[in-house]
């Protein structure tokens, strides 16, 4: 051969990047292109002469294990005399991010005329990033695989023809068949909410919507039995075919579960109907009851109202008389009868004015009224009775002309209340304390006084209708209904009433009432009726 020659197929195979390894009968090598060398860790000059059972060489098997020098390519096309195509073969790699560089190797024997062993040709490509892409998408493969055949819902992949061409264990089992029988099954064999004529424009449609649909059918068991499913189905293409991915549940215990809710809606809508039917009928009667109710106390209250001022007058009469008419025993039993008549026709009037503020009947008149004015006359008109328990009843009002925007007969009866109980709750040398100030953008009035005060379950239910808080049998004088009415009063007066209590330090009963500026024209007196 002539040298040029020589020279031209030498630049070739160095240029290529396969490797080229030519070994001598002895296995020792002859030749080595730079790409082989390179790929073997060594230079071409490292590889001249060395044999296959030399140190260095070190191959891997696919699995990763070391192979013995018998198996090396080179060796099994000397020992076969035959070629060895397509070998994978790991080398040592020290570079990341795998310790082994993987080789897919040709090696050819070549004999002389006589038919002897004359050398060896190895060819190998670097296969490493093919190998490990192909690694990756097998685990990516058996990664899907494993989802699909342990789904609890049932997955299948159906063609364009109808048929199917991968499925899930628990989609076999959904339908009564093992996995291997479904595949390549026709979904006329199991979808019974359609006829067979129309299978392949359905299979169209949902590869011609391009989208994910749900809907709800009917598949048929193996055994004949209907389930009621829900199918998800996403049209897709995997090598250019288009393919349907379907999602299937069984809904049949959601169905009977939708339809126990539905049944039990109605029979709660019938109760409920039934209920405000019986509730309406109830308060119809509630409200005759009601108005019953107001009429007797109405009536009966102004009825007991005759014969208590007839009872009051003459035992005015009596004690008006002249002394000696009367004798000392005689008097005090005239006192009594007129103390407990002036006590029932105040419950009366209670009574009265209860009914009223319910049924929205309370006449207010809302004028100035100057509270110093008023709560003087309240200390006069308390001031026996204050004497007579032993308790202390002091005017603390200092500043004059403090006006407030009120009912004046209405707050008048509110203060009542509140010393009365105060001197009636006291203990004996106790106080009652009344003071008054402008405060807040309004007028500030405190009762405050040293009995035995109320705890905070008490106060819970201090406006609480005919609830005395326990003292029903300790013989105070009192029916329940003073505070509830004060607390009317006053809100509907536009003011508001709040008390402050602890057992042993007594209690302090604050109203506030709107002002009134006795420097600006006063208004005309309004006359209202809360409803």
């Amino acid at each position: 051969m002539a040298q040029s020659e020589i020279a031209l197929q030498t630049a070739t195979l160095d240029a290529l990047q396969t490797g080229v390894v030519v070994h001598g009968a002895d296995t020792a090598v002859i030749f080595s292109n730079p790409s082989a060398a390179k790929c073997l860790g060594l230079t071409v000059e490292q590889m001249s002469g060395r044999a296959v059972p030399d140190p260095h060489w070190c191959l891997f098997r696919p699995d990763g294990s070391k192979m013995a020098v018998e198996e090396y390519p080179v060796s099994r096309a000397i020992l076969s005399g035959s070629a060895v195509i397509g070998m994978l073969v790991g080398v040592p790699d020290s570079a990341p991010p795998s310790p082994i560089r993987w080789l897919l190797v040709n090696a050819t024997p070549v004999f002389d005329a006589v038919g002897a062993l004359d050398f060896v040709i190895v060819e190998f490509s670097d296969i490493t990033d093919r190998r490990r892409l192909e690694l990756e998408l097998r685990r990516e493969r058996d990664k899907h695989r494993i989802m699909l055949h342990n789904a609890s819902d049932g997955m299948c992949i159906i063609n364009a023809q109808g048929c199917v061409e991968e499925a899930s264990d628990s989609w076999g089992t959904l339908l009564g068949y093992d996995r291997d029988e479904v595949l390549g099954m026709h979904i006329s064999q199991w979808e019974a909410a359609h006829e067979p004529q129309s299978i392949p424009d359905f299979v169209a449609s949902l590869i011609g919507g391009g989208k994910r649909v749900q809907f709800e059918t009917r598949h048929r068991r193996k055994d004949g039995v209907i389930l009621d499913v829900e199918v998800s189905a996403v049209p897709f293409e995997l090598d250019g075919r288009p393919l349907v991915y379907c999602l299937t549940r069984d809904v049949a215990a959601r169905k009977k579960a939708q339809a126990e809710a539905e049944a039990s809606r109605l029979d709660l809508t019938r109760l409920v109907k039934q209920r405000t039917a019986d509730l309406s009928q109830a308060l119809l009667k509630a409200q005759a009851a009601n108005r019953a109710k107001d009429l007797f106390l109405s009536g009966m209250s102004h009825e007991l109202r005759t014969p208590l001022h007839a009872v009051l007058g003459y035992a005015q009469l009596l004690l008006a008389a002249d002394s000696a008419s009367l004798g000392a025993e005689q008097r005090s039993q005239v006192q009594q009868i007129a103390a407990s008549a002036d006590h029932l026709l105040m419950i009366v009037s209670d009574l009265l004015d209860l009914a009223r503020i319910e049924n929205g009947k309370l006449d207010l008149c809302i004028q100035p009224v100057d509270i110093k004015a008023k709560l003087a006359k309240v200390c006069e008109s308390l001031g026996p009775q204050a004497a007579k328990a032993g308790v202390r009843l002091i005017d603390d009002v200092q500043d004059e002309g403090m006006w407030a925007l009120a009912d004046g007969l209405r707050l008048r009866q509110c203060l009542l209340n509140l010393v009365s109980n105060g001197i009636k709750y006291n203990r004996c040398g106790g106080q009652v304390r009344i003071s008054c100030r402008a405060e807040d953008s309004g007028i500030v009035i405190d009762v405050e006084d040293t009995g035995h005060g109320m705890s905070e379950s008490q106060l819970l239910h201090l406006f609480e209708r005919f609830n005395r808080l326990g003292l029903e049998s300790s013989g105070i004088e009192g029916t329940g209904i003073g505070l509830v009415l004060t607390r009317q009063f006053v809100e509907q007066m536009h003011g508001h009433i709040r008390v402050r209590s602890a057992p042993g330090h007594g209690s302090t009963f604050r109203i506030w009432q709107p002002p009134h500026c006795r420097q600006c024209p006063s208004p005309p007196w309004r006359r209202r009726q809360f409803r």
